[in-house]
């Protein structure tokens, strides 16, 4: 794997797994209030939850992947 591509084609292959089991990706969109259990976009859509995660960051916690994905020791994502 060419560096470069590894980390896009890991990230679309963990996005693909969590919304193939219902979780729902808002990139590169900004919260402009929450409320008690939902968020208000800038864009003015209105997301409901039960519960929230927000991630900042380029550094992925691959732990949250313990389990699901196999993870080098270098915290990359074996596709092949």
């Amino acid at each position: 794997m060419r560096r470069g591509h590894s980390g896009r084609r890991r990230r679309e292959a963990v996005q693909n797994h969590l919304e193939n089991r219902g979780v729902e990706f808002r990139l590169s969109e900004s919260v402009k209030r929450f409320e008690r259990n939902s968020a208000v976009l800038e864009s003015g859509d209105t997301l409901g939850f039960d519960i929230l995660v927000l991630a900042v960051g380029v550094r992925p916690n691959t732990a949250l992947l313990e389990g699901i994905a196999d993870i080098d020791g270098k915290a990359q994502y074996k596709t092949e």
